[in-house]
């Protein structure tokens, strides 16, 4: 029964915060100014949306962790640590800074690449090879892929939150229940609440880059570093990655 009640119980603490804490960043961006006015390109935008949904799922993130992590003390969840937090934090505030400011694609590219390094210092790293400099390579082409794949399905009102809900749900499943993953869904369902249609808040470049650099951290991390499984993890972000390579083709 307690195998059962513990993963409820993290699920139900994530998905309160992150609705919580939805709300009152929603509040916070309408009050500022953070918002995206309407675009008549959008026939259904007709009124102005806070885009600061990335920082309400980072801010739920980090008090689930910690207080996760209080709960287990002698294994700290990996996002209420540095070699994390920092690396996830980083492509927030990007994602946020070109949200205000957008940037144009070389200086986008380099940003989310020195992001992506960061997380490769800090010791993730998909050790596939065994060769150190091709797994570091390898994870850095998979971060900023993922993490640009999720930022162009973030066309419509709950979409890309969904996906990732559904990714993170079957990652969930076949990583062995890891809490992890389990935490971030729960965020992320949350934030849906106000994301579903009609959205009265945006996941913003910084949200799409948080939950691109999450879902695939957490791949790498809760599971084998094997060929098979990352073939797995590809298939799990299969609509992203398929509408990443189509617009390039």
């Amino acid at each position: 029964m307690t195998e059962v009640l513990a993963p409820l119980a993290f699920a139900a603490l994530a998905f309160v915060l992150g609705a919580g804490a939805t709300r009152v960043v929603r509040a916070i961006a309408m009050a500022t100014g953070a918002v995206n006015r309407p675009n008549p390109i959008v026939p259904q935008h007709t009124r102005p949306i806070a885009y600061l949904g990335g920082v309400a799922i980072a801010v739920a993130l980090a008090i689930a962790a910690v207080i996760a992590s209080l709960v287990a003390r002698d294994d700290p969840l990996w996002l209420a640590t540095a070699r994390g937090a920092i690396p996830a934090g980083l492509f927030l505030v990007g994602g946020t800074f070109d949200d205000a400011r957008p940037l144009a694609p070389l200086p986008k590219f380099a940003f989310q690449s020195a992001a992506a390094a960061t997380a490769v210092l800090f010791g993730l790293v998909w050790r596939l090879t065994g060769v150190a400099w091709l797994d570091a390579a390898i994870t850095m082409l998979w971060l900023v892929a993922i993490v640009n794949a999720f930022n162009l399905v973030d066309v419509c009102d709950g979409l890309l939150a969904g996906l990732a809900a559904i990714a993170l749900l079957f990652l969930f499943v076949v990583a062995g229940h890891d809490a992890s993953v389990l935490l971030v869904l729960g965020v992320v369902l949350g934030f849906l609440v106000f994301n579903f249609p009609d959205a009265s808040i945006f996941l913003g470049d910084g949200g799409s880059h948080l939950l691109g650099f999450l879902v695939a951290a957490l791949a790498i991390l809760v599971q084998p570093a094997t060929w098979t499984n990352a073939v797995e993890s590809l298939l799990i972000v299969g609509v992203p990655v398929f509408e990443l390579v189509f617009l390039i083709v």
